[in-house]
């Protein structure tokens, strides 16, 4: 419901072939419509001979320099420079012998990709022709960022400042936990120690990020979600309840309901429309269901 609500999302369902699956995620939807794109420029020969093969990381480092400055639109010099890097890095790893030409790849994005270019009075701009698919995109360094993390204090240090700690990166981390909580052990790991660290930043992201996760996230992450609840509303302590049942219909987590009904009935200063309608709708389902 919430998916279809979104033109985007719509737009991605329309392009599925009728007999793929049904996504059942905003990544998913994203990555379907990423991939019917892709499909038809493969035959494009000076889009690979320009890109070889480097298409998906250069529109990630695109993305990021855009979720960096807060924008949607990069000029040319910002567009070349994200580029540079992101052949650099490819260089680095031994995935790439001459560098990429910025302005060549530049071109064959927005002729044969989904890179679009508008020409203001004096200069060029760029942009992605929607603002979650470059959330979609530069999530991935979200992803990197946070398995490179594992282990390292002083790597979980800067990227707990440099990216969960600053709301621009807010949507590319939803869609990083969405990724990462129905992927490899590896990457649920790192998915449940984001949220642990979250809830010491951010605690409505934190939530958000729970319901974001998927069932097996919530399995690693609930027994801290319930800590956190205990420590946060121990005896002594002075506690909104408002704040306290904003972030229980974030986590949009139907285990956390009997919390809700409790905090409604003995709040009566509470309104149901002051609180989030869609988490609280996935927080009571199965209530309303029965």
């Amino acid at each position: 419901r919430e998916l279809v609500a979104t033109p985007l999302y719509l737009v991605a369902l329309g392009r599925l072939n009728p007999s793929d699956a049904l996504p059942s995620t905003r990544a998913d939807l994203i990555a379907a419509l990423m991939k019917a794109h892709q499909d038809r420029v493969v035959d494009h020969d000076e889009f690979h001979e320009v890109l070889r093969g480097l298409h998906t990381p250069v529109l990630q480092a695109l993305a990021v320099a855009l979720v960096e400055r807060g924008t949607t639109a990069l000029s040319e010099g910002e567009a070349r420079a994200a580029i540079t890097q992101a052949s650099e890095a490819a260089r680095a790893a031994g995935a790439l012998g001459a560098a990429l030409e910025p302005f060549a790849v530049l071109r064959a994005l927005v002729d044969h990709h989904i890179l679009v270019r508008s020409d203001r009075t004096t200069s060029a701009v760029y942009t992605l022709p929607h603002e979650q698919i470059q959330e979609w995109l530069a999530s991935f360094r979200v992803e990197e960022r946070a398995l490179a993390a594992r282990g390292d204090a002083e790597a979980e240090r800067r990227f707990l400042a440099e990216i969960v700690d600053r709301p621009v990166w807010t949507e590319s981390i939803l869609f990083a936990i969405e990724r990462m909580g129905r992927a490899s052990d590896e990457a649920l790991a790192a998915a449940s120690r984001m949220i642990c660290r979250a809830f010491g930043i951010d605690r409505l992201l934190a939530a958000r990020m729970v319901a974001r996760g998927g069932d097996r996230l919530w399995e690693r992450i609930a027994p801290v979600v319930s800590q956190f609840l205990e420590d946060w509303t121990r005896a002594g302590r002075s506690v909104s309840g408002s704040d306290l049942a904003a972030f229980l219909c974030a986590t949009a987590r139907s285990e956390l309901r009997g919390r809700l009904w409790n905090l409604l009935q003995a709040d009566p200063k509470l309104e149901p429309q002051d609180l989030d309608v869609a988490g609280l709708h996935a927080l009571l389902q199965s209530d309303w269901d029965e």
